[in-house]
C-alpha cells in the first residue's frame, strides 16, 4: 500500500514537473540574434534610397531592418565603433578614412555609384593646365574631396598645389553660382545651374570618372560572423527592390520621396545622375580572378594613398581587410 502511495506521489511530482516543464515552453523567452532587427545607418543621399523600397515592399524576406538617417560622418563611425548599428552605408573612399579609426567592418555589396551627380565647377577661364595655386571650396575628408584629389592626380598636380576651402557641397555651390568662388566641389542641382549661367562651366563630373564614388554597404565583423543569412536577406532584398523599381519607376520615386522629404519629380532629378547597381554590376565591381584584382580594391588603395597624401589620414590600410564579395559571387 506504502510502495502504491508512493508510486502515486511519484507521478504527481513528474506530471506536475512537466506541466511546469510545459508551461515554461510556451511562455516566450528573450528574442535570438536572427529574430532581432538589423539596424542600418545612413545618411540623406539618394543613392540608398532603394532600400526603403525594400523595406516598405518586404523584400527582406521577413526580416526587420532598421534604417536611420545620420548625417554626420564621424557620428556614423562612432555607432559602428560602439556596436549601436550593424552595419552603415559609406562610400569606398570614406571607408578607407573610418578604417584607420578602427572601424572593423567589410564591404559586402555596392549599391550605386555617382555618374554625374557629382562634380567640379570653375569660371571659364580656369582649365587643368591653370588650376594650380586657385583656391578650390571643397568638404574635406568626403567623397567631393576624394573626387577632386583623383581629378588632380590625373592632370599631374599634387593635393598641396591647390588651396583648399573648407565648405560642404551646398554652400560650394550657392558660393559659385553667387560669383564669391571661383572653383568648387559640389553635386546637383549645383552643377546645372553653374554650367548654365555666364562664365561657369562644368570642370569635371563623375559621368567621366565611372567607378570612382561608388557608395557600399559595410557590415561590422561580428555581424557578418552571427547574422551571416540576414545580411544575405538584405543584399538580396537591395536586388528584388532595383528590379521593382525599374517597372515602377513613379511609385518607387514617391516612396524614396517619403523617406527623404522629397517631392517624387525630385527624386527622379536627383536618381538621373546616379547609377544603381545590380547583383551583374556588383560582381563587376567586386569580384575579380585573381582575387583583390576587381576595380573596388584599386579605389580603396588609391582613396587609402590619397588621404594620407592629403593629411586626411596618417596612415594607409590595405583593400584586402575590408572587402567581402563572398555573398554576391556566381
Amino acid at each position: 500500500m506504502q510502495n502504491k502511495r508512493r508510486r502515486r506521489v511519484v507521478v504527481s511530482i513528474l506530471t506536475f514537473a512537466a506541466i511546469l516543464a510545459l508551461d515554461g515552453c510556451q511562455k516566450p523567452g528573450p528574442p535570438s540574434a536572427a529574430s532581432a532587427p538589423l539596424e542600418l545607418t545612413v545618411n540623406s543621399w539618394v543613392g540608398w534610397g532603394p532600400l526603403f523600397i525594400a523595406q516598405e515592399k518586404g523584400f527582406f524576406d521577413g526580416l526587420n531592418v532598421g534604417i536611420a538617417f545620420t548625417e554626420d560622418a564621424g557620428a556614423r563611425r562612432s555607432a559602428m565603433l560602439a556596436g549601436q548599428v550593424d552595419g552603415y552605408a559609406s562610400s569606398v573612399d570614406n571607408l578607407a578614412i573610418d578604417a584607420t579609426f578602427g572601424v572593423t567592418g567589410k564591404t559586402v555589396m555596392c549599391f550605386d555609384e555617382s555618374a554625374g551627380a557629382d562634380g567640379i565647377v570653375a569660371r571659364q577661364n580656369i582649365t587643368w593646365a591653370n588650376l594650380k595655386g586657385h583656391k578650390v571650396a571643397v568638404q574635406k575628408g568626403l567623397p567631393g574631396h576624394f573626387l577632386l584629389l583623383t581629378a588632380l592626380a590625373k592632370h599631374g598636380l599634387k593635393p598641396d598645389e591647390v588651396a583648399i576651402l573648407d565648405l560642404d557641397a551646398d554652400k560650394a555651390g550657392s558660393g559659385f553660382v553667387s560669383g564669391t568662388l571661383d572653383v568648387a566641389v559640389t553635386w546637383e542641382p549645383w552643377i546645372s545651374k553653374a554650367a548654365g549661367m555666364t562664365g561657369g562651366k562644368k570642370l569635371l563630373t563623375t559621368a567621366e570618372m565611372p567607378g570612382t564614388i561608388v557608395d557600399t554597404l559595410v557590415m561590422r565583423d561580428e555581424v557578418l560572423l552571427s547574422r551571416r543569412a540576414d545580411v544575405k536577406k538584405v543584399i538580396d532584398g537591395w536586388f528584388k527592390a532595383l528590379e521593382w523599381y525599374k517597372t515602377q519607376p513613379d511609385e518607387g520615386n514617391r516612396i524614396i520621396g517619403a523617406a527623404y522629404k522629397l517631392k517624387p519629380e525630385e527624386v527622379k532629378d536627383i536618381v538621373a545622375g546616379i547609377r544603381f547597381y545590380d547583383l551583374a554590376k556588383n560582381r563587376e565591381y567586386m569580384v575579380g580572378s585573381p582575387a583583390g584584382t576587381a576595380p573596388i580594391f584599386k579605389v580603396f588603395d588609391q582613396a587609402s594613398s590619397l588621404w594620407k597624401e592629403a593629411g586626411v589620414t596618417s596612415t594607409t590600410v590595405p583593400a584586402q581587410r575590408y572587402i567581402d564579395s563572398s555573398l554576391i559571387v556566381p
